[in-house]
């Protein structure tokens, strides 16, 4: 994430996690997924094969719902920057 100054990003995962708690249509999965998907946590991101072990889902399968999860937050995110 070149040119992404920490101010940034930080403002960027504070609007991720207002989505996520503001959201009715996101499950606890689906929020641990996001969390984990974009390193909200202490932790970095973490790869989809990672998720897919996790949460014990084909790898093809995994990516399908993170990017229906990746499309719905940033389609939300959008609204809000």
């Amino acid at each position: 994430m070149e040119g992404i100054t920490p101010e940034v990003l930080e403002v960027v995962k504070e609007k991720i996690y207002e989505i996520i708690n503001e959201s009715s249509d996101i499950d606890e999965r689906q929020e641990e997924i996001i969390r984990l998907r974009f390193g909200l946590d202490e932790k970095g991101p973490i790869k989809i094969k990672d998720l897919s072990k996790k949460f014990n889902t084909p790898p093809r399968q995994m990516k399908i719902e993170v990017d229906a999860l990746e499309k719905k937050i940033f389609n939300k995110l959008k609204k809000t920057l």
